[in-house]
């Protein structure tokens, strides 16, 4: 507890003997500190071992060492919370700089330094978004030689939330050379996990550091405010919400979804979540992008529609959607590829799948969707390559329009590779290139040839 005296105590500031001095608009007040237990996080007990650590490496200093420490605090003065101008004790001084010191990667001192300057490091700006995932910081000038920064932030905030001090985190130290415009979103996730939601703040420091000292300059600070995502999002409605919880445990934390999708491993992360009804329940993921599905959805019993409208999703791969019971339509705008390498098709065995939307997919393995006697309609306008998988035809049920207007090559050779083996006795439109019609030695390519004799096949070539 700190006081100031005049002819009587006239300031104070701190505590004491389990009371602590408070300010409010009628002046200041004595209170009884209410004693509260809290658990230690991760980074309180790395600065508690640090302090351990330096207060063992006081203890085993030369004593001359010891009396440089002591004899240095005068230059390492500060002005208290009172305007006075008080020393740090030498230990104090060794365990002040050489925190800040281990803390930037170098190496602690045995010896004070001659106190030196600081460069001045003003942040400007923290652009970031939510939508497409971003998180930089704009600064002036390029951190000089023997400088870095220590980053601070918050985690996502209320914008009502004034007093913010007790939220920072360090997130990351910039080193020397680093320019403006740096990303730290990868070191603020790891941190508070994600960005937040629309309408929060998240408010951001830099602390320069001279490496050569461990003296600190002047703060730097620059509060933002989350801006909305566009309405667009990965939408997956789900027959009930309790089926969604025990699919993915808590239909309402983002971080559950991006661990059912295996990001940031298979893709960037979602940022957000929203969830709407419990029956149906719809789900929205924002923020998602460059997605590979790789068995994500096996056997989801109460999938009934996926709608990609941001385009998060670029391949899909072995039975992400195989045995999917219930599910109905997809629409998958940015999907570049369909796969079947080994296990099932993507969407084998979804028994009432009737609606399907891949505008770009240019790539599509056969067995893909063995299995679904409700899809009669196969539209696949970039569709260059139809490719032979392990489980051999592509197996179309009912099918009566296949729309390929871009096909190039059906099977690894121009002959029958058994692409459409067992389609038989269907009344098909198909839609094709010319060029597949006499790219078989003048004749159609082998496949259409066993498609066309075994079914009644009416061909608009393009």
């Amino acid at each position: 507890m700190k006081a100031k005296f005049g002819a009587i105590i006239t300031a104070g500031a701190g505590g004491l003997g389990g009371h602590y001095v408070s300010g409010g608009y009628a002046g200041k007040s004595l209170r009884t500190k209410p004693f509260t237990v809290k658990t230690k996080s991760n980074s309180q007990s790395v600065s508690k071992s640090r302090f351990t650590f330096f207060a063992q490496g006081w203890k085993g200093l030369l004593q001359t060492e010891r009396d440089a420490w002591n004899a240095a605090v005068s230059d390492y003065s500060r002005t208290d919370v009172f305007g006075d101008l008080r020393n740090p004790s030498g230990f104090n001084l060794f365990q002040r700089l050489n925190n800040i010191l281990v803390l930037c990667g170098q190496s602690p001192l045995l010896s004070p330094p001659v106190p030196g300057s600081v460069p001045s490091v003003i942040l400007s700006n923290v652009a970031y978004s939510i939508s497409s995932p971003s998180m930089s910081v704009t600064f002036a000038p390029t951190l000089p030689v023997n400088t870095s920064v220590i980053v601070s932030a918050t985690r996502p905030l209320s914008p009502g939330i004034s007093n913010v001090n007790k939220f920072f985190r360090i997130i990351t130290i910039l080193p020397a050379g680093t320019q403006s415009g740096e990303s730290v979103l990868n070191a603020y996730i790891q941190i508070f996990g994600s960005l937040g939601q629309p309408g929060q703040k998240i408010v951001v420091k830099f602390q320069p550091v001279n490496l050569l000292t461990g003296q600190v300059g002047y703060l730097s600070v620059i509060q933002a405010s989350l801006v909305a995502p566009p309405s667009v999002a990965l939408k997956l409605i789900f027959d009930d919400i309790l089926n969604v919880a025990a699919f993915v445990g808590d239909p309402f934390s983002v971080s559950a979804w991006n661990a059912l999708f295996n990001l940031p491993v298979f893709g960037n992360p979602f940022f957000s979540v929203s969830v709407s009804g419990t029956s149906p329940c719809e789900v929205g993921l924002c923020g998602g992008s460059n997605i590979s599905l790789y068995g994500t959805f096996l056997n989801n019993q109460s999938l009934l529609s996926v709608d990609d409208g941001p385009g998060s999703i670029v391949l899909i791969s072995d039975d992400s959607f195989a045995n999917c019971s219930s599910l109905i339509s997809v629409s998958f705008i940015a999907v570049l590829s369909i796969e079947y390498l080994s296990n099932f098709g993507a969407f084998e065995n979804c028994v009432f799948l009737s609606s399907i939307n891949f505008p770009i997919c240019t790539s599509l393995f056969t067995g893909t969707f063995a299995n679904c006697p409700f899809l009669f309609v196969y539209s696949f306008p970039s569709l260059l390559y139809i490719i032979s998988s392990p489980s051999g035809g592509i197996l179309l049920a009912n099918a009566s329009i296949l729309y390929f207007p871009s096909l190039l090559s059906i099977g690894p050779t121009v002959l029958n590779d058994s692409v459409f083996t067992f389609i038989a006795g269907y009344t098909i439109l198909l839609t094709i290139p010319t060029s597949l019609m006499s790219i078989n030695a003048g004749n159609p390519e082998g496949d259409l040839q066993v498609l066309i004799a075994n079914n009644n096949v009416t061909i608009v070539q393009v």
